[in-house]
């Protein structure tokens, strides 16, 4: 990691747009780990 270019303030806008979406990527991700292995259960629990 290169720590000077890392502190330097940005100076315009066009260098505060980036992988703004990359969040949306992770939230995909991290939401889908225990969607994928909930949707193995069954809807509905056998009565007893």
């Amino acid at each position: 990691i290169d720590a000077e270019n890392l502190l330097q303030k940005v100076e315009t806008y066009r260098e505060q747009i980036g992988a703004w979406w990359l969040g949306w990527i992770i939230l995909a991700i991290l939401l889908a780990i225990p969607g994928v292995p909930m949707s193995w259960l069954p809807r509905r629990l056998p009565s007893e």
